[in-house]
């Protein structure tokens, strides 16, 4: 069976029922995706390969072998707990549709929490194809937006050797701009991972190195890896457009204090993000410019405020992950060094409006 299709077919049924097999709901995205990436092989060589999945579902669950839903459990119990499970598709129904005489009172009791939990976690539902992937802690991680110590603290707390192999790249030294494995791919504990990170040539990179080395300081304070970047004692804010508002330095600094809809949040989500295309995962790339941003950008005017002031512009996408959409960027302006306006444009598909 080709191995996207089962995933994509069984992903939600299989969350279910890992829910129900005794798995704590918080981690049963990170158990699904790792028994699937350990099966993938096996999935590819088999017509049905829900029992091997469900079996190896049963093995990574601690206890769920001992119950009655376990592997070594009642197998026709089993069975009707998988089928009720992979029943449940539609939170907005409200209810499970199981026959009484073959499912008994405790399991579609335990089934009604699990679409309450599963609504209120989007773990099912329409928007759940919209939601970006999380890796498995068995899979390669991204490292994007990762420095070299970062990347091998990450790494080495999940039992993963680590080689630096320094590479010419146009960022600071030791940003991370790649790995092998790539993201995805399977290991485990004792296994090693290459880490590529930034030998930056000034002479290549002459153009690019110097808004690259300003642009990182903010992308490391968005996701919480570096110290604030110097702010001005007042900080404009705005985000598509709307009114701008203000913020003092000492909340400017405060990462915490840029909650909600705002450009550190919408930066840190950029930088987390991974689609998967076919069996390859596909992580973010950094794009900076110097220069007065144009009148327009994805059809949301410059404010006003800033007049034709030079702006070192971010962008973090996934290439060719939103065809016809804007990614998000931000526009940082400075004035004697310090950050004294931050203008957000957020993601949107072009033609949607907003």
């Amino acid at each position: 069976m080709d191995f996207d299709e089962y995933v994509a077919a069984r992903h939600g049924a299989l969350l279910r029922a890992a829910v129900l097999m005794g798995c704590a709901p918080s981690a049963a995205h990170d158990v699904v995706d790792t028994v699937l990436a350990l099966s993938a092989r096996g999935i590819r060589h088999s017509e049905d390969p829900d029992p091997l999945v469900h079996e190896a579902l049963a093995t990574a669950i601690p206890g769920a072998r001992r119950t009655a839903f376990g592997a070594t459990g009642d197998p026709e119990l089993r069975q009707e707990l998988l089928m009720a499970a992979a029943t449940v598709d539609d939170p907005g129904a409200g209810h499970i549709e199981v026959p009484p005489a073959e499912v008994n009172r405790a399991l579609v009791a335990v089934l009604a929490v699990l679409v309450a939990f599963l609504m209120s976690a989007a773990i099912v539902g329409p928007d759940r194809s919209q939601s970006r992937l999380l890796l498995a802690s068995a899979q390669v991680p991204s490292l994007f937006a990762y420095d070299d110590e970062a990347a091998r603290a990450l790494l080495t707390e999940r039992g993963i050797s680590v080689v630096e192999q320094r590479v010419r790249a146009c960022d600071p030294g030791g940003r991370v701009v790649g790995s092998h494995p790539s993201p995805g791919a399977v290991v485990r504990p004792g296994d090693t991972v290459t880490i590529r990170t930034s030998a930056p040539s000034v002479v290549a990179c002459l153009s690019q190195y110097p808004d690259r080395a300003q642009a990182w300081p903010f992308i490391d304070f968005a996701t919480g890896r570096g110290p604030a970047p110097t702010f001005a004692p007042m900080v404009w804010v705005s985000v598509d457009g709307a009114a701008p508002t203000t913020m003092s330095h000492l909340r400017a600094v405060d990462r915490d204090s840029w909650h909600g809809l705002s450009a550190v949040t919408v930066l840190a989500a950029a930088a987390a993000e991974v689609r998967r295309v076919g069996t390859a995962y596909r992580v973010p790339e950094l794009a900076v410019a110097h220069g007065t941003p144009p009148a327009l950008t994805c059809g949301v005017a410059r404010p006003g405020l800033v007049g034709d002031r030079a702006a070192l512009s971010i962008t973090i996408a996934i290439p060719g992950a939103d065809p016809g959409g804007c990614p998000a960027r931000v526009d940082l302006y400075q004035s004697h060094g310090a950050i004294d306006t931050v203008i957000l444009y957020t993601s949107k598909r072009l033609g949607a409006g907003s």
